[in-house]
């Protein structure tokens, strides 16, 4: 093992240092498999960002596997350093003695992974030089795991802490008992949500932020929508999102005949304004969320919430209290659901008022941050050389 005598220290959530050795920054590398405009990717930009500007003692060092990624520049600005990283195929192994030979160069205390690539480049760059290897890439809670999940779940024996942003996903990927797997929230930064403007709109209408992919499901919305019509002739729907299913879900309001009723924007990076403006935020998933960004959004900017009953969705949203839970998304359902909230103005706002405490109380950024300094300094205290 490499020393880190004069490296350890203890960080403060305040950014200042107490030194318990010699003294010295623990520099800790994020690896990323790729940086897409998705919500993990949202959360390792706000990851590098806080350690940048509340955690003195932390330095951080970013590197992604596929390049082009719509939060690579982001994640490239927060970090004190980007690694050099090339990936020649999809699964190029030689990645893992690339990243041994950075975590030389560069002297890296502990490796930090997001995604199956970078989990086994984690390990084995972690076996050969005995730096820390903390595994971040359980962030869904899916029912049935994929080839990639399996790859990641391989290297989790091997790992020094397993870090899961929900309990749910602890349970999917069957480390909810294991000692050195622990579940660190997502944040959201509440102030700078809380002041976001409206945007412009005319008319009420219900909103849906999500990619037209297998993994939302927008179909059953769309096929709820006209029962909502029924009886609420003014509103409209917003679908906020881009992906490969936009064209079949345009299809589908042709064929119901509500292309007057029914937007998609698909153009837009920051859905906040749109979220601000609506009556009602939805997120229908056909399969285990980890922990939603785009809930945690719809929360902190006050808006009741009609989520799926899967993953950890229940983790932030406690059913009839902060928001509305559905075990089924058939289409009568959903809009039942819909049309019992609209037809209830007090019981909104009271769902409102209460997803918003639960965010101030629970999915701070800050308490995001703190915990991840945390679990860094307590990762090298554990060498035992403080």
């Amino acid at each position: 093992m490499r020393a880190n005598d004069s490296r350890l220290q203890q960080v403060q959530s305040d950014g200042s240092k107490e030194s318990t050795g010699p003294g010295g920054i623990i520099r800790v590398a994020i690896i990323a498999d790729g940086m897409p405009a998705g919500g993990t990717e949202r959360q390792i930009v706000a990851l590098l960002k806080g350690l940048r500007q509340s955690c003195r003692g932390i330095e951080t060092l970013f590197g992604t596997l596929v390049k082009g990624g719509a939060r690579e520049k982001e994640a490239m600005l927060w970090a004190n350093e980007v690694l050099p990283i090339r990936q020649r195929h999809q699964f190029d192994i030689s990645l893992a003695w690339s990243l041994v030979r950075f975590v030389k160069r560069y002297r890296i205390d502990i490796v930090h992974s997001f995604g199956s690539i970078a989990d086994l480049s984690a390990l084995v760059a972690s076996r050969v030089t005995g730096v820390k290897f903390v595994n971040g890439s359980i962030r869904s809670a899916r029912r049935k795991l994929t080839r990639r999940d399996w790859l990641s779940k391989l290297t989790m024996p091997f790992a020094d802490a397993i870090v899961a942003n929900s309990k749910a996903g602890l349970r999917a990927f069957g480390m909810d008992r294991k000692a050195k797997a622990q579940v660190i929230y997502n944040g959201i930064d509440f102030p700078p949500v809380a002041g976001v403007k409206k945007t412009d709109f005319p008319g009420p209408y219900i909103c849906m932020v999500g990619n037209f992919s297998s993994k939302k499901d927008h179909k059953s919305l769309i096929e709820a929508f006209p029962f909502v019509l029924e009886k609420q002739q003014d509103y409209r729907l917003v679908l906020v999102g881009r992906g490969e299913r936009e064209d079949c879900c345009r299809q589908l309001i042709d064929q119901l005949g509500i292309e007057d009723r029914v937007f998609i924007v698909n153009d837009c990076d920051e859905p906040a304004p749109w979220v601000k403006g609506a009556s009602i935020c939805v997120l229908l998933s056909p399969d285990g969320e980890g922990l939603s960004n785009v809930i945690m959004e719809y929360c902190a900017l006050g808006k009741p919430v009609l989520a799926s009953d899967l993953g950890g969705n229940a983790e932030i949203i406690e059913d009839g209290v902060s928001g509305i839970l559905l075990r089924s998304h058939d289409p009568l359902t959903v809009s039942s659901a819909l049309l019992a909230l609209l037809s209830d103005e007090g019981k909104m706002k009271r769902i409102a008022g209460k997803a918003r405490d639960v965010i101030k109380e629970r999915f701070l950024l800050q308490r995001m941050i703190d915990d991840y300094c945390e679990l860094y300094t307590h990762l090298i205290k554990k060498t035992g050389l403080s």
